[in-house]
């Protein structure tokens, strides 16, 4: 896990939906999220290091805080959970929306199921994301049946380029139980995701 470079739009300190919605502190974790998501736009979920690189000397930043804050944007859908290779995940929605990466680089985390890196046959350090609609509902946390994807692809073609946005898709199809998002509130050490 590392810090990166990313953009901040300037709509973001005027976003009504932000300011209503989320506390000033959870804004800023909100956009530490953003600056450690690898160029797929995941991240490990582990508080541990979230406090580390977010908030080293903040004392009253606690685990059980991060934990209440990344509950608080799963559940208003900011970010996407997911479990894969035994590790937890985060995916942060919209991400590739508002973030231009130019020569993405392979992934520092385990992807989502739905997620594919393809690395470039010229430059195999670099590639791109591919989204793709799950096929089955072992891939999905809360199984729901797929109803459309009429509006988030334009071909039938069931992998997307990640400058194609299946979020609101995946929001609906990959989300997680109230009860989980509780749980992660109560969890002092680790992700019940």
């Amino acid at each position: 896990m590392k810090l990166h470079n990313r953009q901040i739009k300037g709509s973001f300190w005027t976003d009504t939906d932000m300011i209503r919605n989320f506390t000033l502190e959870e804004r800023l974790f909100y956009i530490g999220l953003w600056q450690l998501a690898d160029d797929s736009g995941c991240i490990e979920n582990d508080p541990y290091a979230l406090k580390l690189f977010l908030f080293p000397l903040n004392e009253e930043v606690t685990i059980e805080i991060l934990n209440d804050w990344t509950a608080t944007l799963i559940e208003k859908k900011k970010l996407i959970p997911y479990h894969t290779q035994g590790k937890d995940g985060l995916y942060l929605a919209n991400f590739h929306k508002h973030q231009t990466i130019k020569n993405p680089q392979p992934p520092e985390v385990p992807l989502p199921p739905w997620m594919t890196w393809k690395p470039y046959k010229s430059n195999p350090r670099t590639g791109r994301y591919e989204i793709r609609a799950p096929q089955n509902h072992q891939e999905i946390h809360h199984p729901k049946e797929i109803q459309s994807l009429k509006d988030t692809q334009e071909s039938q073609d069931p992998f997307l380029s990640s400058d194609t946005f299946l979020t609101p898709f995946l929001q609906n199809q990959y989300w997680t139980s109230p009860d989980k998002v509780e749980a992660l509130r109560s969890n002092k050490t680790s992700s019940p995701f």
